[in-house]
């Protein structure tokens, strides 16, 4: 037997092809969702900073908050927020990021990072 015959002439692609690593980057729903991410990201950033500043001052603590969330899939990942009134931000500023979900915004990191599917950010 040769080695074409085997398998073992393409090893490296196939243990590539069968392990983890083929699940992470030829999976399309993941690229989908990352480059979705990666999108939003960029096209809100203007905002996310304004809303991080206006926190920022209103507040005087930080603008981010994380919280560990479980996944089925991944295990656990730190879900990001901006601080509202529950959580020790601005109260007027706070109600409005509450009521337009707002808030979730920052969970588009979560997303460009592989932990959670862009449908998953309105929960």
């Amino acid at each position: 037997m040769d080695a074409v015959s085997q398998g073992k002439l393409f090893g490296v692609f196939h243990m590539v092809i069968e392990g983890k690593l083929a699940n992470y980057f030829l999976d399309p729903k993941r690229g989908t969702n990352r480059g979705a991410g990666v999108l939003a990201l960029i096209f809100c950033a203007p905002l996310l900073v304004t809303i991080a500043l206006a926190i920022r001052l209103g507040s005087g603590s930080p603008a981010f908050m994380t919280k560990t969330r479980q996944t089925s899939t991944s295990g656990a990942y730190k879900a990001l927020r901006f601080r509202t009134g529950k959580d020790g931000g601005p109260d007027g500023l706070s109600q409005f990021l509450c009521y337009s979900r707002l808030e979730l915004l920052p969970q588009l990191v979560n997303v460009a990072r592989g932990d959670i599917s862009i449908a998953s950010v309105l929960d």
